[in-house]
C-alpha cells in the first residue's frame, strides 16, 4: 500500500509462496492451484481479481493472512488480526482459527476484546499494565474478568444528544458523488452535507466505502463526472496541500 503496488489478490497472495515483496516470477499452475486453495480455506475466492489498494482495510488483513499462509510457515504470530473486521470477515477469521487445529499450525493471537479468543486456543498469557499476571491453560485462565472489564471502562462516558442538527456553516459537501478505483465503483450516488458542529458516524462491512468516502472528503479520490464535491474555503480544482 505504502508503494502503490496495485497487484490483484491473487498475485499478492503467490508472492507468499516465492517469499517476496512483489510479483517477481510468472504464477505457475500449481502456484494458481495452492493460492485458490488458500483464498477457499478462507473464504476469499471473489476477492481473486481484485486489486489489492482498493480493498477495505479488514479485507486486506485477511489477503494478508492467505499471503502468510502461502509461505508454509511453521508458526504464525497474529497482532490484533481481528481488529477492523465487519461481522462476516471476524466470523470468517474465528471459523479457520478454530479449525486450524486440525491442520498443525501453531499460533499466537494477541488481543484485547474476549469475543475474539478462538474456541480451538489452548493457552493463555496475560499481561496488565505491562507484567503477567497469568499464564497457563485457557480453561483455567479467567479471561473474562481482564478483557470484560477493560471493555467496560474503556469508553469516555461522553453523552451525544439524538436527534439534535447542527445549523452551522457547511464544510463539506457532496452531491451525486460517484467514485471509480479502477473498474470498482466504491461510491456510487452519495449526497451528504457535513456542517460545523457535527458529529458524525461512518458505518458500515468491510468494504462498503467506508476509507473511500473519508479519502474523497479529504481529496485523495476525485468525483466521477455528474457528481460535485463542495469545500469550505477551497475552490474546485485546487490541490488541498496548499491549505
Amino acid at each position: 500500500a505504502r508503494y502503490g503496488w496495485n497487484h490483484t489478490v491473487e498475485q499478492v497472495v503467490a508472492t507468499g509462496i516465492h517469499r517476496t515483496d512483489i510479483p517477481l516470477h510468472a504464477a505457475t499452475g500449481a502456484d494458481r492451484g495452492q493460492v485458490a486453495a488458500i483464498l477457499r480455506r478462507l473464504r476469499l475466492q471473489p476477492l481473486a481479481r481484485r486489486r489489492f489498494l482498493t480493498l477495505s482495510y479488514g479485507e486486506r488483513r485477511l489477503v494478508l493472512l492467505a499471503r502468510a499462509l502461502a509461505s508454509r510457515p511453521g508458526m504464525l504470530l497474529l497482532d490484533e488480526l481481528l481488529n477492523g473486521l465487519d461481522e462476516a470477515n471476524h466470523q470468517r477469521a474465528l471459523r479457520w482459527l478454530e479449525g486450524s487445529a486440525r491442520a498443525r499450525l501453531p499460533w499466537v493471537l494477541s488481543t484485547h476484546r474476549i469475543e475474539d479468543v478462538p474456541a480451538s486456543a489452548t493457552h493463555a498469557l496475560v499481561l496488565e499494565q505491562g507484567r503477567i499476571v497469568y499464564r497457563g491453560s485457557i480453561r483455567r485462565a479467567p479471561l473474562a474478568r481482564w478483557l470484560q472489564r477493560q471493555t467496560a471502562t474503556s469508553g469516555s462516558g461522553r453523552q451525544y444528544p439524538g436527534g439534535r442538527r447542527s445549523s452551522g456553516p457547511a464544510l463539506v459537501r457532496l452531491t451525486n458523488a460517484h467514485v471509480h478505483l479502477d473498474d470498482h465503483i466504491a461510491l456510487k450516488d452519495v449526497s451528504l452535507t457535513i456542517r460545523a458542529g457535527d458529529c458524525w458516524v461512518v458505518h458500515g462491512h468491510n468494504g462498503s466505502g467506508k476509507t473511500t468516502l473519508l479519502r474523497t472528503l479529504y481529496g485523495d479520490h476525485g468525483v466521477a463526472v455528474g457528481g460535485r464535491i463542495e469545500r469550505a474555503g477551497i475552490e474546485p480544482g485546487v490541490p488541498l496541500q496548499v491549505f
